[in-house]
This record gives C-alpha cells, sequence and structure tokens, in this order.
C-alpha cells in the first residue's frame, strides 16, 4: 500500500510539473515559428479541438491558501525542539514587567497553586505542560507567543 506524499513532497512535484509545462510551452512557440505563418494560424484555429492549454504565466495564477492544519504542519516542521515542555509569554501591566515561563498544567489551581508562598520556579506541584497541537493551533490563530528552541534554519 502506498504512503500518502507529504506536502513537501506534492509541492516538489507541483515545482517540477511547472517546470516541465514552461518547457513545453517554449518547445511549442519554437516550434510554430519554424512553420510558414498559414500553418501557425490554422495551428492556433484547431487547437482548442485537441484540448491544448495556454502557457499558465499568460494567465493569473490561483494561488490556494494552505489550510490550518497545513500550517500547523509547516510551523512544527520549521521549529524543533524539547515536545515535552515549553514556555509562554507573560506582561504584568502592575511592574510593566514581561517574560517567559514554562506553561504548567497546575498554574492559578487554587488546590494546587499558591503563588504567595512558592515562586513557580520552587513549586512542589509543579507539573509542566507538554507541547500539543492545539498549543501550536492557538499561537498561529491568536498569535499567543510560545518559545521553542533550538531553530533550525
Amino acid at each position: 500500500m502506498n504512503k500518502p506524499k507529504t506536502y513537501e513532497e506534492l509541492l516538489a512535484d507541483n515545482q517540477r510539473l511547472q517546470t516541465e509545462n514552461e518547457r513545453l510551452c517554449l518547445d511549442i512557440e519554437h516550434l510554430k515559428n519554424l512553420l510558414p505563418n498559414e500553418s501557425v494560424a490554422e495551428y492556433n484555429a484547431t487547437k482548442s479541438n485537441y484540448g491544448f492549454i495556454e502557457n499558465p504565466h499568460k494567465q493569473k495564477e490561483k494561488k490556494i491558501a494552505p489550510s490550518l492544519q497545513e500550517k500547523v504542519a509547516l510551523f512544527r516542521g520549521l521549529f524543533k525542539g524539547r515536545e515535552d515542555v515549553f514556555a509562554r509569554r507573560w506582561y504584568s501591566k502592575a511592574s510593566g514587567k514581561s517574560g517567559y515561563q514554562p506553561v504548567c498544567l497546575n498554574e492559578w489551581n487554587p488546590q494546587f497553586c499558591n503563588k504567595k508562598q512558592y515562586k513557580c520556579s520552587e513549586c512542589p506541584n509543579r507539573q509542566l505542560k507538554a507541547l500539543t497541537y492545539d498549543d501550536y493551533y492557538r499561537d498561529l490563530e491568536v498569535y499567543r507567543k510560545i518559545v521553542k528552541h533550538p531553530v533550525r534554519i
């Protein structure tokens, strides 16, 4: 059973076919220039009968926007790092400070989180959240800032 192609493989196939199409369009133009003018007029009149298509560069290209799932997959592929923990940006209006802190599943849960007694880094109930598809989705959807290092270029 054949494995479905990835987005990158399909994109590479698309680019290869577009290059081949451009080359074939150039070949057609070259061959048309070799024919007498009467033959070119006859060719132009009958080409629709044979299913020929015009050069795509003469027409407006339709760009299909990738789906959100494709964007998330692309984002996940571009940035590699730890999957077991991630940080989120925070900002304090009172002090004007901001920074990044690992996401805790127990943060602001009154049974486990006592921010007055413990700093987050010293909390005995600290349970770090693993990075999931939903976190990527929310980051792309609402522009929350998550940190995932190192970055692959």
